[in-house]
């Protein structure tokens, strides 16, 4: 939430008891760690607490409200000179982040001397429903193995749980006449098991062995929600005023952080011959003003098919632009990337292995693993299923065709507060853990939000009880 007060503009990040203490404290760890090692622009902490005991009663964070405009907000009317700006800046941070090994998989935290040192991960995917109440032991990791190991447990005891109340329900149904039509999760949980039960062949047959694991190559800090929504620029001059969403960063095996930032729909289809306006339909008039109206794109009278295209084609430049940057700033970067496809490709498996809708696509991709076939998931997913993109324009495309998976998006909590705008017109994208989206939830939680703000502002000046739990020791 932010807000203006006598002090300036902050933002305050209020986050729910999803992973007490652990999430905001790695948060925090991570920020100030890029602030002395990188000069990636965040927004500076200047107080924040790691407990609920404190006068608001929630964990908090006080950052910086950063300058300049959502890159989801300018993107369409960026030239493309801007957009190439934009992402060989990218580029110039994903680098400086290669750079700063670790030597596990793992999350950050500060210790009492104000250094940093590992601890239990905070990635979403260990967060999710009822995961992050199960004990089996999230980090720290010391090879690729061990960590989608306990990820896919992670899995199968949730799909367990699952089935078996699907199978609960199917028994009481069955008493009542009615056919047993047994569980949608138990082709799920097959995938799964499997997978659980081969992962050491699995990942020979992905030539891990060649491409290094955690103890010949380290692991990197890794963003995977770089997206339009994170990234603020100057829209005068494209440059990037801050990079935000730091929650969930963990460092990850050196494979998997080698991968194109979200923003550049590193899954989208390829288009390498830009699409000409003129071969594509108008819109009709009513119809055009009404989405412009409900999407806040507008699209200029255009069917979405020309954004769509329009979209592939610039994204295909666009990666090019990235590339090329890293193989003249970090050429090893470039290298491994190249080498890792097959294991990135399986990363996406995983993230999708517990998805009942795509367990027929993931037994192909079991399948065609047993058999020697080294054809992409990824791609066979894009030749079966066209992706609308162009239905998403002015929504953060990127992210949303590239992130189809895990369970049914309805049943994730959303974690997107609407973005806020400063004095200066400038917007300000904030979140708040898992807290829910503002726009769909009750007036009830709104006006929890507000009461913890202005609570928030009354300690801070003074006019009432209590104290800020810490403050950053250094200033900007």
């Amino acid at each position: 939430m932010g807000m203006d007060s006598q002090l300036g503009q902050y933002i305050l990040r209020v986050s729910l008891p999803v992973d007490p203490h652990n999430k905001t404290a790695c948060e925090i760890a991570t920020l100030e760690y890029l602030r002395a090692k990188t000069n990636v622009p965040i927004p500076q902490v200047y107080a924040y607490s790691t407990s609920s005991r404190n006068p608001i009663g929630y964990e908090y964070m006080l950052e910086e409200f950063m300058p300049g405009i959502l890159l989801s907000k300018r993107r369409n009317k960026l030239s493309s000179a801007q957009l190439s700006t934009v992402i060989r800046q990218l580029a110039v941070y994903q680098a400086q982040l290669f750079h700063r090994c670790f030597s596990a998989i793992e999350g950050l935290q500060k210790t009492a001397d104000g250094d940093f040192a590992p601890s239990t991960m905070a990635a979403i995917q260990f967060l999710w429903y009822q995961r992050v109440r199960d004990p089996i032991y999230k980090g720290l990791f010391d090879s690729t193995n061990s960590w989608m190991r306990t990820l896919l447990q992670l899995m199968r005891n949730e799909t367990q749980r699952l089935y078996d109340e699907d199978m609960a329900a199917s028994q009481s149904d069955s008493e009542s006449d009615e056919e047993d039509e047994g569980s949608d999760y138990e082709p799920v949980l097959n995938n799964i098991v499997y997978l659980l039960q081969h992962l050491p062949e699995v990942l020979e047959k992905l030539s891990l062995d060649a491409v290094g694991d955690v103890h010949a190559t380290g692991t990197v800090l890794y963003h995977p929600d770089l997206s339009t929504h994170n990234i603020l620029i100057d829209p005068r001059t494209a440059r990037i005023t801050a990079i935000i969403d730091w929650e969930n960063v963990s460092a990850v095996p050196l494979w998997a952080g080698c991968e194109l930032p979200v923003v550049l729909a590193p899954y989208a289809k390829p288009r390498h011959e830009k699409p000409n306006r003129e071969d594509y339909a108008d819109m009709d008039q009513d119809k055009y003003m009404q989405r412009t109206k409900e999407s806040g794109f507008d699209n200029e009278g255009k069917e979405p098919q020309f954004w769509k295209h329009e979209f592939e084609w610039q994204q295909t430049q666009l990666q090019a632009v990235f590339l090329e940057e890293m193989r003249q700033i970090c050429p090893e970067w470039v290298e491994m990337y190249r080498k890792s496809e097959a294991l990135r490709d399986f990363a996406n498996v995983m993230m999708l292995v517990d998805n009942i809708w795509e367990a027929e696509r993931v037994k192909e991709f079991i399948d065609r693993l047993e058999s020697g076939e080294r054809r992409s998931f990824v791609k066979v997913r894009f030749e079966r299923e066209a992706i609308h993109i162009a239905d998403l324009v002015g929504e953060g495309v990127e992210e949303q065709a590239a992130d189809k998976g895990g369970h049914d998006q309805q049943d994730r909590p959303p974690a997107m507060l609407p973005s806020l705008q400063g004095a200066d017109g400038s917007e300000q994208n904030t979140k708040t853990g898992t807290l829910a989206d503002v726009r769909g939830v009750s007036a009830t939680v709104a006006g929890l939000l507000l009461a913890v703000w202005q609570r928030f502002m009354r300690i801070l000046g003074g006019n009432d009880e209590g104290h800020v739990d810490r403050r950053a020791q250094s200033s900007k």
